[in-house]
């Protein structure tokens, strides 16, 4: 359960670096997507969520994998 969380939490912390892409390709925008490209307007604080959020699914994969004691 543990694992499953961390990856949902993984993915909403990527969530605003995926919007960026998502804009900056050219795909439409909606109304929702202003809070998360917020967050990403801080380009220290984009970076942190990133690979905060890549080492987080990192972990989360590890430990759905590995066989329970």
């Amino acid at each position: 359960m543990v694992g499953v969380l961390g990856l949902l939490t993984g993915w909403a912390l990527l969530m605003p670096g995926i919007l960026v892409l998502w804009v900056s390709i050219g795909l439409p925008y909606f109304r929702w997507m202003s809070f998360f490209l917020g967050i990403a307007a801080s380009f220290p604080l984009l970076a942190l969520m990133t690979i905060v959020g890549v080492v987080m699914i990192g972990f989360s994969v590890r430990s759905l994998t590995s066989p329970a004691d």
